[in-house]
């Protein structure tokens, strides 16, 4: 009876793997605030490292960092205007 479930259960396994990094990220306590500032301010085309830290308070340094690991693991994306970084969640990713 358990064979039948083994393709679904490497299968699940295989998924949850690609979904790790992503879930690691969020679950720091910063990057869960940083991503709850871009929810709240989706539709004005991004957020600059300043104005994400003036919403956490938390250092420009840190901030950085946190984008930086969200960027890799595809949860936010980033649009370059000139020397200024805006960055967003993105949905398709």
């Amino acid at each position: 009876m358990d064979e039948p479930m083994r393709p679904d259960r490497t299968q699940l396994a295989q998924k949850f793997d690609i979904c790790r990094p992503a879930l690691c990220a969020i679950g720091d306590e910063t990057r869960q605030r940083i991503i709850r500032v871009l929810i709240e301010n989706c539709g004005k085309g991004g957020l600059r490292v300043g104005e994400i830290q003036k919403e956490t308070s938390v250092s420009r340094t840190a901030v950085s960092h946190h984008l930086k690991v969200l960027l890799e693991t595809g949860i936010i994306n980033v649009r370059r205007k000139g020397t200024m970084n805006f960055y967003y969640l993105d949905p398709k990713s």
